[in-house]
């Protein structure tokens, strides 16, 4: 069981790091942005997955479309400040989370809305889901040289705790390596039926 979850995560960390070299191929191209929508429905108000790809950045958004309230001009405006919106960025990394409105000038003066929906989503470097990726292929070869370079000196796999006295399970965390121990040939000794003893 471990060494097959160990395998799926070597795995899904090796399609991270081949998604993210392909976005940074294909971020490279973008200018400003560009959209991959994954739309759950037939229907344009359906809510979708968003990936979005900027130069040399990435983000993930999930958009919820929303019906705007039919409301005076004036009502509209006070409408349109009160959306909740928040946007944060670290380094790098950020956090989207509210309501967007994309809004227009209306034949009546007041202001149109073109799009409105509620999103959640996070931005993040394309190179630091590259190194993401990279972390359990290369912590798994780390431990896989290690242990070769432990059972090749005759030392615990697991713990390093030298082996020479007990071969076959490790006296200090009881692993039992499966080697048997060491059992020369029987020597045959002179005796006085053999005439070798005088």
């Amino acid at each position: 069981m471990r060494h097959r979850l160990i395998v799926a995560a070597n795995v899904a960390s090796a399609l991270v790091a081949c998604a993210s070299l392909a976005g940074i191929v294909a971020s490279t191209a973008a200018v400003d942005e560009d959209w991959h929508r994954l739309r759950f429905g037939n229907s344009r108000d359906a809510p979708e997955l968003v990936l979005v790809l900027r130069p040399v950045h990435a983000g993930v958004m999930f958009r919820r479309p929303l019906n705007p309230p039919d409301l005076p001009p004036k009502e509209r405006w006070l409408w349109l400040s009160s959306r909740p919106w928040s946007a944060h960025e670290w380094g790098g990394f950020g956090v989207v989370r509210g309501e967007y409105v994309a809004n227009n000038v209306s034949a009546d003066g007041g202001p149109g809305i073109s799009w409105y929906d509620r999103r959640v989503g996070v931005t993040f470097p394309l190179w630091a889901s590259l190194v993401a990726g990279l972390l359990v292929p290369v912590a798994c070869a780390a431990v896989s040289v290690r242990r070769r370079h432990r059972r090749a000196h005759g030392c615990c796999e697991r713990c390093g705790y030298d082996l020479c006295a007990t071969p076959d399970r490790c006296p200090e965390c009881g692993t039992v390596t499966g080697e048997a121990p060491p059992n020369p040939p029987m020597q045959r000794t002179a005796t006085a039926s053999s005439g070798a003893v005088e």
